[in-house]
């Protein structure tokens, strides 16, 4: 079982345990320490809701097991028993293996991949999709100076790869000191690249640079069309609309739109702040208590509606 504090698949691991009849008790680890969670869900073999089942919150006497009584049994995803058996059915197809390794990768199932990903690297040493994937593994496991070793030679090998143009975009630290006539560079070897997102993230920091205003709206507005008005982008972009055209309602309107379909907690605290800045106290209280009826299990949002209840003297400051 994974024993690593990270985020994995909901249905990552699967254990089949038999229970005797009558009440049972089951222990679960619960954790929200850096953003990490344990969950448990009760099904049956084919993974739907038992029926007939009471829960209890207190103390009542239950049956003791043992593991030989429970038959325990580890089961493993259908997928990664799919692209497990292609790989067995097509040892050097190299496409099942990276399947493989990012269903592992994605279940947190860590040893696992690194024993494919490092198979495929001595395999094929120079080829840069595989050193991203190393990248992941070591980001992964926080191993820092692997991650710039391996970025840099594929920075040195393979120039023109889309994942340098990427990673450049993503580097707060060159983004800020890089000259502008490398920033074109790297804008031109964007436009090569078959999704025009990254030619446009380019263009609006050089236009940044040269304080063209309109040129980086309309660099805004392709951005957000050409991902399809992806939550991470509005989140992105939507306040410039506020901060270059001073245009706040487009700004709400996109996180609005956004809010009422997602739940993205980044675009709600957006949202509430300039619910505050217009002025807008009746929608933060809605918006607050709608989401603290949703989640009722995010403590960060009933502290900010207990607040709103106090700026509004309707409960007494504690």
């Amino acid at each position: 079982m994974n024993t690593i504090n990270k985020m994995s698949d909901l249905n990552a691991y699967q254990v089949k345990v038999t229970l005797p009849k009558g009440m049972n008790r089951i222990l679960v680890k619960s954790s929200i320490q850096s953003g990490s969670y344990f969950f448990l869900s009760l099904t049956n073999e084919q993974q739907q809701n038992i029926e007939n089942i009471t829960y209890h919150n207190t103390y009542k006497p239950y049956n003791t097991s043992t593991l030989s009584s429970l038959a325990v049994e580890e089961l493993t995803p259908d997928y990664e028993l799919y692209f497990a058996q292609k790989i067995k059915e097509n040892p050097n197809h190299v496409f099942y293996q990276l399947m493989l390794f990012d269903a592992y990768m994605h279940n947190k199932k860590v040893e696992l991949a690194e024993d494919i990903i490092h198979d495929l690297d001595t395999k094929y040493p120079n080829c840069s999709l595989i050193k991203t994937r190393l990248v992941k593994l070591y980001s992964f496991k926080e191993e820092g100076a692997k991650v710039n070793e391996i970025i840099k030679n594929i920075e040195r090998n393979d120039a023109d790869y889309y994942y340098n143009i990427a990673v450049k975009a993503a580097d707060n630290n060159w983004l800020t000191s890089v000259n502008i006539t490398e920033l074109e560079s790297y804008r031109d070897k964007a436009k090569k690249l078959i999704s025009p997102l990254f030619y446009e993230l380019y263009s609006i920091l050089i236009n940044a640079r040269n304080s063209k205003i309109d040129e980086m709206v309309k660099n805004i507005d392709a951005i957000l069309s050409m991902s399809n008005y992806r939550e991470f982008y509005i989140v992105k972009f939507s306040p410039f609309y506020d901060t270059l055209e001073n245009d706040k309602q487009k700004t709400i309107d996109l996180l609005e739109e956004l809010v009422s379909k997602r739940d993205n907690f980044m675009a709600v605290s957006k949202l509430v702040d300039y619910y505050y800045a217009t002025n807008r106290k009746e929608d933060v209280k809605k918006l607050l208590y709608e989401r603290r009826t949703n989640v009722p299990y995010f403590t960060s949002i009933i502290m900010d509606y207990i607040n709103v209840l106090i700026d509004e003297k309707i409960i007494a400051k504690p």
